[in-house]
């Protein structure tokens, strides 16, 4: 790890992708310290080039764990010292790489390039889990259940131009259409555990929608299969027969 980022006023940034693949055990280590801070909403593994004031080009791109905090009054220091922590033993050998907040429209143009990190909290965790231990798949369905996911809504495209406005809570009795993909051939509903995750999958719906997992399983439909967390690394992909177990649990309860 390297210095934290301070970047002269007046400065142009571009943001791509690292230098390097992230790894599990560096994004399952970033995962769980962005959702044990109540400060940071996100984090984001990006390569950013500057270009100072009165500078004739950008300086070669290096790497950063850009974050994305919750509140404007949030002091960035303490925080940046908490992730930047978390992480040193587990970054890539020989990466240059440092950690800055991101100011939100930086935090638009890094969720256009990379997925988000931590959004999830807890589901995104056991999410995670459930690729290399079947065991975590309970805690995962209970941690499923009590959470609010977020899911786009079928209506006509957006505009790629607009930042798009907040996601509507869907209220129970409410009637609402989800659009239903396929993912390896089969009928699909992506469903997403934080907003920023939506956002990243960049559905061309203009409206999203916030809901209980709980009273989304509990209408499930039949033959339809779940996808958490489209273009992630904890991508999840739950059958359609185990969705519509949950829906029967949730019926019976």
């Amino acid at each position: 790890m390297t210095a934290p980022q301070n970047l002269p006023a007046g400065s142009s940034v571009q943001l791509g992708l690292p230098s390097f693949p992230p790894a599990f055990d560096f994004v399952g280590r970033l995962r769980r310290a962005v959702a044990a801070d109540p400060a940071v909403a996100a984090a984001y593994v990006i390569s950013i080039a500057v270009q100072e004031p009165d500078s004739d080009g950008f300086a070669p791109p290096t790497d950063l764990i850009g974050l994305d905090l919750i509140g404007a009054s949030t002091a960035p220091e303490p925080v940046i010292q908490r992730i930047g922590g978390a992480v040193a033993d587990v970054a890539p050998p020989g990466a240059e790489l440092s950690v800055a907040v991101l100011s939100a429209s930086a935090c638009w143009t890094a969720l256009r390039a990379v997925a988000p990190v931590g959004a999830g909290g807890e589901v995104e965790i056991l999410a995670a889990g459930c690729a290399t231990d079947p065991s975590v798949v309970p805690r995962f369905v209970d941690a499923l259940l009590a959470a609010t996911v977020f899911l786009p809504a079928v209506g006509e495209p957006g505009d790629d131009s607009a930042e798009p406005a907040a996601p509507r809570v869907v209220e129970p009795g409410d009637r609402v259409e989800y659009p239903v993909i396929s993912v390896d051939g089969r009928d699909t509903i992506a469903v997403f555990s934080s907003w920023w995750a939506l956002l990243h999958a960049d559905p061309p719906y203009t409206e999203q929608l916030e809901v209980p997992a709980s009273q989304l399983l509990a209408n499930w439909p039949d033959g339809v299969a779940l996808a958490l967390d489209l273009g992630t690394q904890h991508a999840l992909q739950i059958p359609a027969a185990d969705a519509e177990r949950l829906r029967e649990t949730l019926g019976d309860g």
